[in-house]
């Protein structure tokens, strides 16, 4: 009997893991070209760094002037998420001489720019708890 209620709580660990699912739409696209990179990340050490390794990430489309991502979590928590539009389809963030993008993008809670620099993890951060699902407007 102790050997199927640890089957049990094993299999539904399994299922349990990937679970938390962060529905994403992305607004204010000026066109259909290109694609939509979107990464979602739980610390603040990964957020908006290019080495980084995401918790999860999706390439997707633009239709209709729209995008739509679908990002798992491993379990409930805080997380951050960064989009952008990369026009040319080279998977990479254009940036110019100062680092600043070229091509439009966006975090969770629409954090825009500033001239002190890019948005921080905490100014982004979303309780999966509380929402899993976001709208992020493209700043340009």
């Amino acid at each position: 009997m102790l050997f199927y209620k640890l089957l049990f709580f094993y299999l539904f660990s399994l299922l349990a893991y990937g679970n938390v699912e962060i529905e994403i739409s992305i607004k204010g696209f000026d066109n259909n070209k290109g694609q939509v990179l979107c990464a979602i990340v739980t610390e603040a050490k990964d957020f908006l760094k290019t080495s980084a390794k995401p918790v999860d990430e999706q390439i997707v489309k633009v239709e209709n002037s729209q995008a739509k991502c679908r990002l798992k979590l491993a379990q409930e928590g805080i997380f951050a998420v960064s989009v952008f539009h990369d026009l040319d389809a080279n998977n990479k963030l254009k940036t110019d001489a100062f680092g600043i993008a070229l091509e439009p993008w966006g975090v969770s809670n629409n954090i825009p720019a500033s001239s002190f620099g890019p948005p921080s993890f905490d100014q982004a951060k979303v309780d999966s708890k509380k929402q899993k699902k976001l709208t992020i407007h493209l700043n340009k």
